[in-house]
């Protein structure tokens, strides 16, 4: 993280003065992430990626391509699983609303009883990804509550 964060301010031309006052963190704690003496917390992290315009995925050292994508920002991420959760509710209510209805899938037409397996499936699927994102959220809140009592 520290080599991508410290050519990325040469760059662009941003001191690490003024990136610490862009994201409002003291100058002396940007030198330790870049020196390699700590990591940020995902929230500074994610203030640092933003105001380079680079994903957090390149300052982790996960990708050489430093461009954000709707994608790849929290906020994309969420809302495209709030989209498709509308769309996942509409396909299950579709398949079982009228099962003799000839619904296609992959170039084939699907009984009544693969169409209901299916809206099945999809709940099912559905729930648990409720469940993980629920259990996901709440152990990174934990993290990075440590993290901040670290720093």
């Amino acid at each position: 993280m520290a080599e991508n964060l410290r050519l990325h301010l040469k760059k662009i031309g941003l001191s690490i003065t003024g990136l610490a006052n862009e994201i409002d963190i003291q100058p002396s704690i940007v030198y330790r992430f870049i020196r390699g003496e700590t990591v940020p917390n995902g929230e500074t992290l994610q203030k640092i990626a933003d105001c380079l315009n680079v994903s957090v995925d390149y300052l982790l050292d996960r990708t050489d391509d430093p461009k954000v994508s709707s994608k790849q920002t929290i906020d994309g991420v969420l809302q495209e699983v709030r989209d498709a959760d509308g769309e996942v509710d509409e396909l299950i209510e579709l398949l079982r609303e009228d099962p003799e209805q000839p619904i296609m899938f992959d170039g084939e037409y699907m009984d009544a009883e693969t169409r209901l397996l299916l809206a099945d499936a999809l709940r099912v699927a559905k729930q648990t990804v409720i469940a993980m994102n629920k259990r996901d959220a709440e152990r990174i809140r934990r993290q990075e509550q440590e993290e901040e009592k670290n720093e």
